[in-house]
């Protein structure tokens, strides 16, 4: 009995192990399975758009994100509402990025990683740097990543130093003020 317990300890531990993946292992794992989806020439565009979505949906926490960018607008009902709309906007952006990316050949270094703990809720976070060399043009990426059900999840990406999260709080927060919450709904349609 000692020794069935012993394995299927061993074989719990390994399992583990085998799903523990560093933040910058994931992330180069989604890049990779986004660039497999977007070059495959079997797959139609509408075909791509969904695989995206879903490579994305296991990238990305876009519940997170929606509350960030929600900020002081946040409840959870408005949260449901605009989660997938956001979402999907995210994904428009994000497909043309990548399909221009691929399509230039751009280049992706990972130059470090360093883990930190958010003061707030005291998770811990990681932030991946990254450059993109496009043409010539090379520019700092910097991806943040916390874990969410064992998994490591992108809360926000900032270019050059500008915080995705925080453009989008600033456009959603004059968007509500001015128009309300639904008008906030009705431009996130009209981009998607």
């Amino acid at each position: 009995i000692f020794v069935l317990i012993f394995l299927i300890a061993v074989t719990v531990l390994d399992a583990k192990q085998a799903l523990a993946v560093t933040p910058t292992e994931r992330l180069k794992l989604g890049a990779l399975n986004a660039q497999t989806i977007v070059n495959n020439t079997d797959l139609g565009d509408e075909q791509k758009s969904k695989r995206l979505l879903a490579e994305m949906t296991s990238l990305f926490d876009f519940e997170y994100m929606t509350k960030k960018a929600l900020a002081a607008h946040y409840t959870e009902e408005r949260a449901q509402k605009i989660a997938p709309l956001f979402a999907r906007l995210l994904l428009v952006v994000y497909f043309k990025r990548v399909q221009t990316a691929f399509s230039e050949n751009a280049s992706l270094q990972y130059t470090g990683e360093r883990m930190k703990v958010r003061g707030i809720d005291g998770m811990a976070i990681a932030i991946v740097n990254t450059e993109i060399n496009m043409k010539g043009a090379v520019s700092s990426v910097e991806f943040k990543m916390h874990e969410v059900h064992g998994k490591w999840k992108i809360y926000d990406i900032a270019s050059e130093n500008i915080s995705l999260i925080s453009n989008y709080r600033s456009q959603f927060d004059r968007i509500i003020r001015k128009n309300s919450f639904d008008g906030l709904i009705d431009e996130l349609n009209k981009k998607n």
